[in-house]
């Protein structure tokens, strides 16, 4: 443990922070900051040392609105609308098994698309492994103000 001191300096605030959030790499700083200030994902982390005290400065970075994304549909929920079914993939198996009307399969059938069931299967728990990821990232979240002013009208 060394006596530097750490301070982040992020959307106009200046936080002290411990020795090893201030030793992470650029990428894991920003997946740190990004639930509590969403601007971090997008930014250029500068280091500065001076007088025992490490001073990282996160320069957020001029991005496309909406989604982050540029999409040639106009992104959001274009982007979404486009995109193909997100079925679990052992659901989908299924029912292209179902729609082939095999009724019920015999020990060589069963054998013939035995590895096609271990794809399938493989694939859907990993489907379900990252929305259980995605849930659990989207709890941690913190909510956020949508405006800093109210629009005309209102």
């Amino acid at each position: 443990m060394s006596d530097k001191k750490y301070i982040i300096k992020i959307e106009g605030q200046e936080i002290d922070i411990p020795e090893e959030v201030g030793a992470l790499e650029d990428a894991d700083l920003k997946r740190a900051l990004t639930p509590m200030f969403p601007g971090a994902a997008n930014s250029k982390i500068e280091r500065a040392e001076k007088d025992g005290t490490v001073t990282i400065t996160v320069v957020k970075l001029a991005g496309a609105k909406g989604n982050g994304r540029k999409s040639k549909k106009g992104g959001g929920f274009a982007a979404l609308l486009s995109c193909k079914s997100r079925r679990n993939p052992t659901v989908e198996f299924y029912l292209e098994l179902h729609g082939q009307e095999l009724g019920e399969l015999d020990p060589y059938q069963l054998i013939s698309v035995s590895s096609d069931i271990d794809k399938a299967l493989e694939a859907g728990h990993r489907q379900f492994e990252q929305m259980l990821a995605a849930h659990a990232r989207l709890r941690r979240t913190v909510p956020q103000e949508g405006m800093a002013f109210v629009p005309l009208g209102f």
